[in-house]
């Protein structure tokens, strides 16, 4: 795959819950790691992995989170 162009968000949450998602980041009002630290993504969205399931889909989350614990390591 050859990417031309790309956008990314310099923290990590609005980038993850703009892939779980499936939407930009800030549609969801989310523009830094502290707007999902205490909530995570608005409950009114509903997640890709949820639509694949009911698509017919078998799904399984992977991957790398941390708690705001990880940042005093």
């Amino acid at each position: 795959i050859h990417l031309s162009q790309f956008y990314a968000f310099k923290t990590c949450a609005p980038s993850r819950a703009s892939m779980l998602a499936g939407r930009y980041p800030f549609n969801m009002g989310i523009y830094e790691n502290a707007d999902v630290d205490s909530f995570g993504i608005p409950t009114n969205f509903t997640l890709l992995p949820e639509l694949f399931h009911r698509a017919g889909f078998a799904t399984h989350a992977i991957g790398k989170w941390h708690s705001t614990r990880d940042r005093n390591a």
